[in-house]
């Protein structure tokens, strides 16, 4: 160390005034500039605590975070706030409790103060605004949404309906900051919304962003099946499903990574009802039977007299003798009436849609390599009979129908061919760019520090040693000895003469003083 600090006191002593103070001024500049790199870099990292709010909540969270102690900055023009990254969950919590931020709207604690002697009109609007408030916290949430607001139409209970029955309705803001909203978001922003509030349905919910666009157009759709997006989506799921299940068999036989399948599904989206009648006219089927059985029974009889004297006179015996029978009927009248019904078959077959009307099959299989004995791959293309047996397998795990082998071949396709086999770096799912990205601005702030210092003392070293060069470079010059003319031997000339053969001497000797040596024989006194 005694020594370090030796040298550099002889060299500071050799160097001139001007090169004393540049030197100085170069290391006070280096020293500030680590420093102030070093402090850069070990500053508190601020993170975001909440952002996208209003003045009323920016208002209410920053006296919070300023009465917990907490230091805070504002950014984005008021409306996100940062903290220290230490501390962001527990400011959350207890922001959370405090119920902030409020989200611009009250929710249910609109309920919590006393509503005796209310009207139920103000009552039936406080349970309104408390949906809509609520609903804007939680649309809030998802990730890509700077704000939301919720408006929602509830139509009043009316003792007489008058007309079509009246079904609530929602209009929801958001506030994307520019960005596109994905169509799942927007559908589960709609999903949130209709379940949050009775007898709503998903298409009676709009969303728009704050660019004027529609977002919930693309999604609305009648009935099952009914809008363009619906089938898209269902016809997607079929080609999936299909695609999955072709692949992962293949990829047990060809190897994974060897082989793509692409299944396009072909749907029929009419809606139909068949009724159809059928008369068999060689079954007939008793309808209805009937039978009348009448049945009539009739006598005719006459009474008989007495003659004689004791029938005039009335005397002797006046025994009359009973009614005699004279004729007797007796009928009886069946009367059947039998009908016959044709036997009629009625079949209503009703055709929803999504029914799959044709199924094709593109398969690309890689081309295999063998060894040809000398340690290079060959490509090995396969017969045609293994792939007719592959085309096979394709046909009976989708289904498919066929009626002549050129019909199949048309509707599954094989190919071969060699793979892209360049490596490529899976970005997705290896590097969460959002979670991330703090602690690699972290390692390459210190990095960049580090690196600055580094080199920044480096180029002070230089200087140093520079400036060192410059101060001893006093070379003296000691030509051969050389006899003075006519003189003896040995006697050396006082003054040295410069000739060719020194300089080249002195150049063979050190080149990197030559000039400093000159400068200081051509100006001895400077």
């Amino acid at each position: 160390m005694g020594d370090v600090f030796g040298q550099l006191s002889r060299v500071w002593k050799e160097l001139g005034a001007s090169q004393r103070v540049s030197l100085a001024m170069a290391g006070v500049a280096i020293i500030a500039l680590t420093v102030g790199l070093l402090v850069w870099a070990n500053r508190p990292r601020m993170q975001l605590l909440y952002g996208g709010l209003d003045s009323k909540d920016m208002g209410e969270i920053s006296k919070a975070v300023d009465a917990m102690g907490i230091t805070y900055e504002i950014r984005n023009g008021g409306s996100a706030i940062y903290v220290q990254s230490g501390e962001v969950y527990s400011a959350r919590m207890q922001l959370a409790a405090d119920g902030l931020p409020s989200g611009g709207g009250v929710g249910y604690e609109i309920f919590d103060s006393g509503s005796f002697g209310i009207s139920s009109f103000v009552q039936h609007t406080n349970f309104v605004r408390a949906i809509q408030g609520e609903l804007s916290r939680t649309i809030n949430q998802i990730n890509g949404i700077r704000s939301s607001k919720v408006l929602i139409v509830i139509p009043e209970n009316e003792l007489v309906i008058d007309g079509a029955e009246k079904k609530p309705t929602a209009s929801v803001f958001v506030d994307t900051g520019g960005r596109t909203l994905a169509v799942g978001a927007v559908d589960s922003i709609r999903s949130l919304v209709s379940n949050a509030v009775e007898s709503m349905n998903a298409n009676d919910v709009a969303v728009v962003d704050n660019r004027g666009n529609v977002l919930s157009e693309a999604l609305s759709d009648e009935g099952t099946l009914g809008g363009t997006s619906s089938q898209i989506k269902y016809r997607k799921s079929l080609e999936d499903y299909y695609t999955n299940k072709v692949e992962s068999m293949l990829e047990k036989v060809v190897g994974p990574q060897n082989v793509v399948v692409r299944v396009s599904v072909g749907l029929d989206m009419d809606m139909q009802t068949l009724v159809e009648e059928q008369f068999d006219p060689d079954v007939q089927i008793v309808r209805s039977e009937t039978t009348d059985e009448n049945q009539i029974i009739s006598n005719e009889t006459s009474r008989a007299s007495a003659v004689g004297e004791d029938a005039n006179t009335g005397g002797g015996n006046n025994n009359v003798p009973d009614d005699q029978l004279l004729s007797s009927t007796n009928e009886t009248k069946t009367t059947k009436d039998t009908q016959y019904e044709i036997a009629k078959t009625v079949i209503e077959t009703v055709k929803n849609p999504g029914s799959i009307s044709s199924l094709t099959a593109a398969v690309f299989l890689a081309t295999p390599f063998i060894d040809d004995g000398q340690g290079v791959l060959q490509p090995q293309p396969r017969s045609e009979e293994q792939l007719d047996r592959i085309r096979l397998m394709v046909v009976n795990a989708l289904g498919v129908e066929y009626a002549t082998p050129e019909e199949l071949e048309q509707k599954v396709t094989i190919e071969e061919m060699e793979f892209q086999t360049t490596d490529l770096t899976e970005v997705a799912g290896g590097f969460d760019m959002v979670t991330q990205l703090p602690m690699v601005m972290d390692l390459l702030k210190n990095g960049v520090a580090i690196g600055v210092s580094i080199f920044m003392l480096l180029f002070f070293f230089r200087l140093v040693k520079n400036a060192s060069t410059n101060g001893s470079d006093q070379m003296e010059i000691l030509p051969p000895e050389q006899e003075i003319g006519g003189g003896p031997a040995g006697v050396k000339d006082a003054t040295p003469t410069v000739s060719p053969e020194l300089l080249n001497e002195l150049i063979k000797q050190n080149p990197d003083k030559v000039s400093s040596a000159l400068k200081n024989w051509a100006f001895p006194d400077q």
